[in-house]
């Protein structure tokens, strides 16, 4: 299970820069009537379709942040 911050942190920390000079976290936004904790389970897809995860958070924040570098016009340079 990952956060958002770890998001940000994993993201911006591939292209070298500290999210928390980026990023600005507004408590009114924060909806607290929704459970703490959300999680996916692959265990459906794993049974009756013998699938099975292949990319790991990490490699799949930086395909996301290498698309949006590319998009933008900017050089992916992603290690």
């Amino acid at each position: 299970m990952h956060s958002v911050r770890e998001l940000c942190e994993v993201a911006f920390g591939l292209v070298g820069l500290d999210w928390q000079r980026y990023v600005r976290i507004d408590a009114k936004y924060l909806r607290p009537t929704e459970v703490e904790e959300l999680c996916g389970d692959a265990s459906k897809a794993r049974e009756r379709l013998d699938w099975q995860a292949g990319t790991t958070f990490r490699d799949l924040v930086r395909l996301m942040l290498e698309h949006d570098l590319a998009d933008a016009g900017l050089p992916v340079n992603v290690p």
